[in-house]
């Protein structure tokens, strides 16, 4: 019944998902959409992801304060 899904980059803590949100994706499901093609949408949105976020790292952008993320 979601309407929405997508996916969530953070910072590892000690908890489970519970770091602080570096950077969010997500898309809408429709109708037509099933298990394997939601798997492939989040797939493809988490490789998106993955390599933005991990670019901003590279270049210094992402910074941690407490536990609030801060990019430039």
């Amino acid at each position: 019944g979601a309407r929405k899904m997508g996916c969530t980059l953070h910072f590892v803590d000690e908890g489970c998902d519970t770091g602080p949100i570096i950077a969010q994706s997500s898309f809408d499901v429709n109708s037509q959409d099933t298990l394997e093609s939601v798997t492939h949408r989040i797939h493809e949105h988490e490789h998106r992801l993955y390599v933005q976020v991990l670019n901003w790292i590279s270049e210094g952008k992402v910074k941690l304060s407490g536990r609030s993320v801060l990019i430039s």
